[in-house]
């Protein structure tokens, strides 16, 4: 075993502050992070179950140009979709609505109400509603009430868009082509840049009018990205509080074992092996410190995401609860980062090693 290793052993480092510092700043970056995460993964989700990254409109959305669509490795999904305005009334309450066709909807006469719209008409699953349809003529159809859509889905405060049967609109439409194509990309090209750079390709490719869901939703995409820019300002604030309660901690280190300090060098070892020990055992807290946060943060993290505890106003923040996400490879990083900010700070107070004078300080006890 080398000297300064052998000699770290043997010390003691008893701020207890300092550890409790490191293991709150690292439980909050780590919380940070994986709700970050969250938000960003729930709510890119809902735009592309619920309203598609592209939405391409022209004479030519056929079955033809889905097919080819979905055959491109970043392309989830391209289906035909339609959408219509129209009134739903449920005995004296109404509620003007824009119903696009989905999937979800399990037959014609089912149609699926966000909460929110739900809770306005006083209607539950299995309820009938009437809907309105105003084109050339008035046309009427009583809906049965399927899925109260979550919270997540309601990302337009301003509408409410229901969810129907591609059938059942088509039939309504007529012989009138009304039809677009909805494009779903894969998990990995469901950022912005990534949206933005498709919906060109598509609008060049097949001269249809593509329109990516970062215009639809911009300042949903633009809220996601002031949360990354919020995050990192956290992550650097957190790194600096544990920094500085390690200085202090090793600042009275230091004070304390002066006189060790004192004796190693009157014993012949040099200035940067005596401050090699102390580099250690400061190492070893704050790795200490850093393992007692992992497990603070990561046991709290998966408390929220397997009950939900803390809830949310989904009016406000578009999920009904405080979405988490895990990273391993991100908290890893986190906590290299972390460790090494603190190293790094910790380097300034040990240069005052170096000037402590062996003559001075060897008459003291060492600790």
């Amino acid at each position: 075993m080398k000297a300064p290793r052998f000699i770290a052993s043997g010390l003691s480092f008893k701020s207890k502050a300092a550890l409790v510092s490191t293991a709150l700043s690292l439980c909050v970056m780590i919380i940070a992070v994986c709700i970050s995460l969250g938000f960003e993964k729930e709510l890119r989700r809902a735009i592309s179950e619920n309203f598609a990254e592209i939405t391409m409109h022209g004479e030519t959305a056929s079955q033809h140009l889905c097919d080819s669509i979905s055959a491109l490795p970043y392309v989830e999904s391209a289906t035909k979709a339609m959408a219509m305005e129209s009134i739903l009334k449920n005995e004296n309450l109404m509620q003007g609505v824009l119903i696009k066709s989905s999937d979800k909807a399990a037959s014609d006469k089912e149609i699926l109400l966000p909460r929110r719209l739900a809770t306005m008409l006083k209607v539950q699953q299995g309820d009938s509603l009437f809907a309105y349809f105003f084109d050339k003529k008035l046309k009427v159809r009583n809906f049965v009430v399927g899925e109260i859509q979550p919270d997540l889905a309601e990302l337009e405060h301003d509408s409410f868009v229901v969810l129907a049967s591609y059938g059942c609109l088509k039939r309504l439409a007529g012989n009138e082509n009304d039809s677009f194509v909805e494009v779903r990309l894969a998990e990995d090209f469901r950022d912005r840049e990534s949206i933005n750079l498709t919906c060109q390709s598509l609008g060049f490719g097949t001269e249809m009018y593509c329109v990516p869901s970062t215009r639809r939703f911009a300042s949903l995409y633009d809220w996601l990205e002031i949360l990354k820019v919020t995050v990192l300002l956290l992550l650097s604030l957190m790194a600096l509080v544990a920094a500085f309660n390690m200085i202090s901690a090793f600042l009275i280190l230091i004070m304390r074992s002066r006189s060790t300090i004192g004796l190693l060098k009157t014993l012949g070892m040099s200035s940067s092996k005596v401050s090699a020990c102390f580099l250690l055992l400061c190492s070893k807290a704050v790795v200490k410190g850093l393992l007692i946060g992992d497990v603070l943060g990561i046991g709290l993290c998966l408390l929220q995401k397997y009950t939900h505890i803390i809830k949310l106003d989904p009016f406000n923040y578009f999920v009904s609860y405080v979405p988490i996400e895990f990273n391993w490879l991100l908290i890893v990083l986190l906590n290299i980062f972390a460790w090494a900010a603190i190293m790094l700070f910790v380097l300034l107070p040990a240069r005052r090693i170096q000037k402590t004078d062996p003559a001075s300080t060897v008459k003291g006890e060492s600790l």
